[in-house]
């Protein structure tokens, strides 16, 4: 199953065939809301407003600790984040869909690690690495196929 962390703008997923809703509990508190599950074409989703449904959430008051690990609790296979941010270039103006090659790190007032004074597992204990950004599947270039 795959999971789809929506951002400002992305509160649902109008593609997404619900199939049912569900509250998680997890060791560090309330996630941004409930975990919406279903298909997109063949694809088992599970879908989370990071803002909150209503995005009643601002970006410090996001609980990304209980968010991933909710996901981590359904036996996802990947995330795909989806995020709204400004940009410089007048080329990629509004409504410009871009995979960065490359991030900053401006998290701030956010707990990191994830391990902090707790019995929780190891896939929870460690920094982000900054050094690996994105999955390869994800990076690769598409295979060339001769015309």
């Amino acid at each position: 199953m795959l999971a789809i962390i929506g951002g400002s703008g992305l509160a649902k997923l109008p593609i997404l065939e619900i199939t049912h809703r569900q509250m998680v509990r997890t060791p560090f508190g309330d996630t941004s809301g409930a975990l919406t599950f279903g298909r997109i074409g063949q694809q088992n989703v599970v879908f989370i407003a990071r803002h909150g449904y209503g995005h009643s959430l601002a970006p410090h008051e996001i609980n990304y600790r209980a968010n991933i690990w909710a996901l981590h609790n359904q036996a996802v296979s990947g995330i795909i984040s989806i995020a709204s941010v400004g940009g410089i270039r007048p080329d990629m103006g509004p409504g410009a869909l871009v995979l960065p090659d490359n991030i900053i790190d401006y998290t701030r007032g956010v707990n990191t690690p994830f391990l902090k004074g707790r019995n929780v597992p190891w896939f929870m204990s460690i920094l982000p690495n900054h050094t690996i950004r994105y999955c390869a599947s994800v990076c690769s270039p598409p295979p060339i196929r001769p015309t």
